[in-house]
């Protein structure tokens, strides 16, 4: 199978780092819902150290694995981002002059400091409830 044109700097962006990797955030945003994505399955009795890989041997799994890293450079280029930034460039805020990083994630990571761009569900509503009114 030949990478498609944004696979490549997507595979070489992810060789040096583990998979799980908030700089890979937007590839785990599709690749979470590959079905068997993994390599080696959880593994009750290795908590630490499953699931471990990508499944890369079946076709199908392996065609979704490219698709999604194809699709995360997109979306990081498109924002205009090199495929490689460390996640606290686009995930910071000017402070007094100064860039600061933010720590948090989204939900899928699992993360207890959910971080996520634009209202909060609560606002959201509220702010729908005040147009309508």
């Amino acid at each position: 199978m030949s990478a498609r044109a944004d696979e490549g700097p997507g595979c070489a962006a992810q060789r040096p780092r583990p998979l799980i990797d908030p700089d890979s955030r937007e590839f785990w945003r599709a690749a979470k819902d590959i079905r068997k994505v993994w390599g080696v399955p959880f593994d009750p009795a290795r908590p630490v150290t499953t699931p471990s890989g990508l499944d890369t041997t079946t076709a199908t799994t392996r065609a979704a694995i490219f698709k999604a890293l194809g699709d995360a450079v997109g979306i990081v280029r498109a924002a205009g981002f090199a495929v490689n930034v460390p996640m606290g460039v686009p995930q910071s805020r000017v402070v007094r002059g100064q860039k600061i990083a933010l720590h948090g994630g989204d939900e899928f990571e699992g993360v207890l400091n959910l971080l996520i761009e634009g209202l909060c569900p609560m606002k959201q509503r509220q702010a729908k409830e005040d147009v309508a009114a």
